[in-house]
């Protein structure tokens, strides 16, 4: 009996030496966060126009194409709620900042993070951005917490030496290149447009809807306090997207940020969903404009749009 206690104790040691080894590892993959984290952190003091949003923005909108001092701290998956939590607390980096540009999509206004579904962007903003949910209950380790996807990501990087961060030094992520693209990426559009309606149709309450609209509206407050200008900006979709969109929660969509804007005099709403200058080049996928073209375009087009 004690031999085999001796065997258990010396198995379980083993498995957790192995476990602390390999979350250590995994802290060491390059990832968006950490990137992102160091460019306010690092670069903070020369920002002078920040862009904050999802995948739409991360992808969509090209520093480069501004003036010096625009970074783009975009985040996939990151919805309003960490938005708002990110500026408040990153905000003391950057002195200089005049511009934030808010990137939103279809659906932003009846999304939230949630542990069902958003469990990893969770988990990694809290490890690797400090930044938590009022109620955050997940174990602050990435291999306990998120399993298979975090052994996916060690072994795409210490085994098959695959690149796990593709954002630019400005933040642009090019994960979105034309090169990334499926090639039956328009056959798809439709499944995917029926799950943002889903996802907006499921809000019968408007909990989602009216949570987000105040989250903005702190955002709006956090920038006039500074003096900063918001440019809340829907970067465009493809014309089959777009043509599946329901009718109602667009003009919602539109309604309430138009409505936004104008109690607020340092908030710009700039509506680019239906813009039909764009042809297949410039997008990704259905609602992701391609970071090596479409993005580059429609940040051209910004840019005069703002007048910066």
């Amino acid at each position: 009996m004690k031999r085999f206690i001796v065997n258990v104790l010396f198995f379980s040691s083993f498995l957790l030496a192995l476990a602390i080894g390999m979350e250590c590892m995994l802290r060491r993959v390059p990832n968006t966060y950490v990137f992102k984290r160091s460019l306010m952190e690092e670069q903070g003091r020369h920002i002078k126009t920040l862009v904050l949003g999802s995948s739409v923005a991360e992808c969509g909108i090209a520093p480069s194409c501004f003036p010096s001092g625009t970074y783009n701290l975009a985040v996939s998956g990151q919805w309003l709620r960490f938005n708002l939590q990110m500026f408040g607390q990153y905000q003391e980096y950057m002195p200089e900042l005049e511009n934030v540009i808010l990137g939103v999509c279809y659906h932003t206004l009846w999304s939230d993070d949630d542990v069902e579904t958003d469990e990893w962007s969770i988990v990694e903003h809290g490890i690797y951005l400090d930044i938590h949910l009022e109620d955050d209950f997940l174990p602050h380790s990435e291999l306990l917490s998120l399993g298979a996807r975090s052994l996916r990501k060690w072994s795409k990087f210490y085994l098959l030496h695959g690149q796990t961060m593709l954002c630019d030094s400005l933040g642009l992520d090019h994960s979105f290149d034309l090169s990334e693209r499926a090639a039956d990426w328009r056959e798809k559009i439709a499944s995917v447009v029926a799950g943002h309606n889903g996802l907006v149709q499921s809000d019968k309450d408007g909990v989602r809807y009216g949570r987000n609209m105040e989250r903005i509206c702190r955002l709006a407050e956090m920038c006039r306090e500074k003096g900063i200008k918001l440019w809340i900006v829907a970067p465009p979709v493809h014309e089959d997207y777009y043509a599946r969109l329901d009718s109602c929660a667009l003009s919602r969509l539109r309604n309430g940020l138009s409505e936004l804007s104008s109690e607020y005099p340092n908030v710009r709403w700039l509506d680019y969903l239906g813009d039909t200058r764009f042809s297949d080049d410039d997008f990704y996928d259905g609602n992701h404009l391609s970071a090596d073209v479409g993005a580059r375009n429609f940040s051209q087009i910004l840019r005069e749009d703002m007048g910066v």
